[in-house]
């Protein structure tokens, strides 16, 4: 604001100071021009200041620009780089997830396969007992299913009870 008004004197003492060198007296011409002069020096004296604070101003305003630009470059290229690593973890935890799904499904196979053999296993030493210990009776009473089940030797609290048949109704 200063230095606006500052342009604005020298301007109108620029534009009005010829007329008044013309109207002064001839005595005084001498004095008056001398006076002129030297008011015309300061005023361009205080114009070169005017501009050269102006120019001053600009570069520090463009070297302010030029440092929040770089501000901003570096914030936009760490944004790019968290984006970046944060995608990497999500595609490291999800394939991570999908090695575990992996594993799960492959030991859910092993214990199914592993209860089959147990089963398979238990039938066979149920077969084996009843081949030792019991004799097989088949009653068909009528035409509906039977349980089937394999009972042991009979002794003073019942009848022992050796397993179940294999693909049998029970």
């Amino acid at each position: 604001m200063k230095f606006r008004n500052t342009l604005m004197i020298l301007a109108a003492v620029l534009w009005f100071g010829t007329g008044s060198i013309a109207n002064a007296a001839p005595g005084n011409e001498v004095k008056n021009q001398t006076e002129e002069e030297q008011l015309q020096a300061r005023l361009e004296a205080e114009y070169k200041n005017a501009m050269t604070a102006a120019e001053q101003q600009r570069l520090a305003a463009e070297t302010s620009m030029e440092k929040a630009r770089e501000q901003l470059e570096q914030a936009s290229s760490q944004r790019a780089l968290a984006n970046k690593q944060n995608a990497e973890a999500l595609s490291a935890r999800e394939a991570e997830m999908a090695k575990m799904n992996e594993e799960l499904n492959n030991a859910r196979r092993q214990l199914q396969e592993t209860s089959r053999e147990i089963a398979r296993v238990n039938r066979e030493i149920a077969r084996a007992r009843t081949d030792r210990n019991s004799t097989s009776f088949v009653y068909r009473t009528s035409e509906k299913p039977v349980i089937g089940v394999i009972l042991g030797d009979v002794d003073d609290g019942g009848v022992k009870f050796l397993g179940v048949s294999p693909d049998g109704p029970s």
